[in-house]
C-alpha cells in the first residue's frame, strides 16, 4: 500500500511541530504570530479607510509614507518589517528577544484593544 502525504497529515505535522515545541519557544511563536495577525488587520484597516487617513493614523513616518507612495506600499513596509524583525529573533540572545517580544506585543495589544473599541462604538446603540 502507497502512503500519501495528504493535506489534513500535513496540518497533522504541523500541529506536531508546534505542540512539541519547549514552552519558552511557544510562548515566542505565538507571541509574534499576535504581532503578525494585528499588523495584518492594521494594514487591512488603512486599505478600507484609506479616505480618511490623515485624521486617524498617528504614526507621522507611516503617515507620510502614505502619502508618497500609497497605501499598498506603506502597507508591505509595515508588514516587512514585522516579518524581518521576528526573522531576526533567533539571532539574539534570549534577554534580547523576552525584551522585544514584549515590547512589541504590548504595543500591538494596545492597538487591538483600539481597533476592539472603535469597532464596539460603531455596532453599539449607546452612540
Amino acid at each position: 500500500m502507497k502512503w500519501e502525504f495528504t493535506i489534513p497529515s500535513r496540518f497533522l505535522l504541523v500541529l506536531g511541530c508546534l505542540l512539541s515545541l519547549h514552552p519558552y519557544r511557544w510562548f515566542l511563536v505565538s507571541a509574534w504570530l499576535f504581532v503578525l495577525a494585528v499588523a495584518v488587520f492594521d494594514v487591512r484597516w488603512a486599505l478600507i479607510y484609506r479616505d480618511t487617513i490623515g485624521l486617524w493614523e498617528s504614526n507621522p513616518i507611516m503617515l507620510c509614507m502614505m502619502k508618497a507612495y500609497g497605501v499598498w506600499t506603506a502597507g508591505v513596509a509595515r508588514l516587512g518589517t514585522v516579518v524581518f524583525a521576528a526573522s531576526l529573533m533567533p539571532l539574539t540572545t534570549r534577554r534580547s528577544q523576552i525584551t522585544a517580544t514584549l515590547t512589541l506585543v504590548s504595543v500591538h495589544a494596545y492597538l487591538a484593544l483600539t481597533y476592539a473599541l472603535i469597532i464596539w462604538g460603531q455596532d453599539s446603540d449607546f452612540q
